[in-house]
C-alpha cells in the first residue's frame, strides 16, 4: 500500500547496477568483492539521492501534526475543556456574601431620626448556604462534562487525521492518474500522426484517423476532470493545514497495514458512554434541588433619638436565619427530575447506536480493503504483466516487418489504461484502509 514513485526509480537503478556488475561474476574473489562494493556503493548513493530529494518536501506525518495543531475545532474543544475544569471547582463553592445597608423605622413625612426614638441605621452581612448535595452535584456534572469533552477531543483528533490522510492520498493518486492520462494523450497524438501519414497512401485509414482524433478529444475531458479534482483536493488539504501555504511538491506517502479493530475502546464509544454518565449526574442535580438551602444574616443598627423612650446613640444587634421550604415541587423540581431521567433513557441508546454503526463500517471497510487489495495485486502480477508482454510482442512484430506501427501504439494505450485502472483500484483500497485506520484508533 505504497504511494511512492521514487521507489520505482530506486528499483530500476538497483536492477541496472546488478546488470552492470553481473559481468564480474566470473572474476576471482577480489574482483567479486570489488564488484559487490561498487554495487552497494551505487545502491547507497541512489537511496541517498532519493532521500535528499524528499528531505525538503512536506511529509504526511508533518501534515498530520500540523493539522492537529491548527484545527480550530480541536482548539475550541480544548479551551472549553479547560473552562469546565475551572467550572467544576467553582460549582462546589459557596456563593459570595452580601453586604446589607438599611434604614429602619424612619417616620414619614418628616424623615427625621430625632422624631422617632426607634429610627435606626443598619449595617449587616448575609450569607446563603445552598444544600451541600446541590453544590456537589453541580461540581460532579461539570467534571462529567469535562470528561465527555476529553473523549470528543480524541474523536476530533482521529477525524482530523482521517481527513488529512484521505486528502493526501487522494491528491497523490489523482496526480498519478493525470500523469498517465498525459502519457495516453501523447500516444494518441502519435497514433493520429501515424494513421494520418498512412491515409496519404490509402483512404481506408481515414475512419481510423477520425476515431483516433475523437478519442483524443474525449481524453481532454478526463484531463480536465483530474485537474479539477486535484485543485479541489489541494484546496481542502490547504484548508486543513492553514495558515501555512500548501507546498506544490509533497513527499510520497506510505500507508501501513490497517490496524486491528478497537471498536469497543473507540473514542466515539467513549463519548457516548460518558454522555450517559453525564446524564446521570444531571439526575443527581435534579434530586438535590429537593433539599433546602438556608441563609444567615447578622448586623448592627444605630438608633438615634432624644425622647424618654430611648437613649441617644443606642447600638443594636440583629441576626436572622432563613430556610428554603420546597413545598411546591410538583411543577418545578419534580418536572426537572422527570426530564433528567428521560435524558438518561435517551443517552442509554447512544453507545448501542454508535457500536452498531462502527461495527457495520468496519465490516464494510474490511471487505472493501480485501477486495481492492486483491484486485491491485491481480493487476500488478497478471493484468499489467500480460499488457506489457502484449506491447512487447507487438513491438517485435513491428520490428520484424510483420505489421505497422499502429498496433504497437494501441497496445501501449491498453497498457496505460490498465495502469490507470490499477491506480483507481489502489485509491479505493487506500480509502478503505484510511477508514480502518480511523476505526482502529489511528
Amino acid at each position: 500500500m505504497t504511494i511512492n514513485p521514487p521507489v520505482a526509480g530506486i528499483a530500476g537503478r538497483i536492477t541496472a547496477i546488478r546488470n552492470t556488475t553481473g559481468s564480474f561474476s566470473a572474476t576471482p574473489r577480489p574482483g567479486r568483492r570489488f564488484a559487490a562494493g561498487v554495487q552497494w556503493l551505487c545502491l547507497a548513493l541512489a537511496i541517498s539521492a532519493t532521500a535528499s530529494a524528499d528531505a525538503g518536501r512536506l511529509t504526511l506525518d508533518q501534515a498530520l501534526e500540523r493539522a492537529l495543531e491548527t484545527d480550530p475545532q480541536l482548539q475550541r474543544l480544548t479551551a472549553e475543556q479547560r473552562a469546565l475544569g475551572a467550572d467544576a471547582i467553582a460549582a462546589g463553592q459557596l456563593p459570595d456574601p452580601q453586604l446589607q445597608l438599611g434604614v429602619m423605622n424612619m417616620p414619614m413625612p418628616e424623615f427625621s431620626f430625632a422624631s422617632e426614638p426607634m429610627s435606626q441605621l443598619q449595617l449587616g452581612i448575609s450569607q446563603r448556604f445552598p444544600a451541600r448535595a446541590t453544590r456537589h452535584a453541580r461540581s460532579d456534572l461539570a467534571t462529567a462534562r469535562s470528561a465527555t469533552l476529553d473523549a470528543e477531543i480524541a474523536t476530533g483528533r482521529l477525524d482530523v487525521r482521517m481527513q488529512t490522510r484521505r486528502l493526501w492520498v487522494e491528491l497523490q493518486h489523482r496526480q498519478r492518474m493525470l500523469a498517465i492520462e498525459h502519457q495516453k494523450a501523447e500516444v494518441l497524438d502519435r497514433l493520429t500522426e501515424t494513421l494520418d501519414a498512412r491515409r496519404a497512401v490509402s483512404r481506408a485509414y481515414q475512419t481510423s484517423v477520425l476515431s483516433s482524433r475523437a478519442r483524443r478529444a474525449r481524453l481532454e475531458k478526463s484531463l480536465t476532470d483530474h485537474r479539477a479534482a486535484i485543485a479541489r483536493t489541494r484546496a481542502a488539504l490547504g484548508e486543513l493545514l492553514a495558515p501555512d501555504p500548501l507546498p506544490e511538491d509533497l513527499a510520497p506517502a506510505r500507508l501501513d497495514a490497517p490496524p486491528p479493530s478497537m471498536i469497543d475502546d473507540h473514542p466515539e464509544i467513549v463519548v457516548a458512554t460518558r454522555r450517559v454518565h453525564e446524564a446521570h449526574r444531571r439526575v443527581d442535580e435534579a434530586q438535590a434541588a429537593f433539599q433546602p438551602g438556608w441563609q444567615a444574616s447578622v448586623g448592627v443598627g444605630q438608633r438615634f433619638g432624644d425622647t424618654p423612650m430611648g437613649s441617644p446613640s443606642d447600638t443594636l444587634i440583629f441576626a436572622s436565619v432563613a430556610i428554603d421550604l420546597p413545598l411546591f415541587t410538583r411543577n418545578r423540581q419534580s418536572r426537572r427530575l422527570e426530564a433528567a431521567r428521560e435524558r438518561v433513557d435517551a443517552a442509554d441508546t447512544g453507545p448501542v447506536e454508535v457500536r452498531r454503526r462502527l461495527g457495520a463500517a468496519w465490516r464494510s471497510a474490511d471487505d472493501l480493503y480485501a477486495e481492492y487489495d486483491a484486485l491491485v495485486a491481480s493487476y500488478t502480477d497478471s493484468v499489467l504483466v500480460l499488457a506489457r508482454e502484449q506491447e512487447e510482442a507487438e513491438q517485435l512484430r513491428y520490428r520484424s516487418g510483420e505489421q505497422e506501427f499502429a498496433p504497437v501504439l494501441e497496445a501501449r494505450l491498453a497498457r496505460l489504461e490498465h495502469e490507470r485502472e490499477r491506480v483507481e483500484l489502489a485509491l479505493e483500497r487506500d480509502r478503505a484502509a484510511i477508514t480502518l485506520f480511523y476505526l482502529g484508533g489511528r
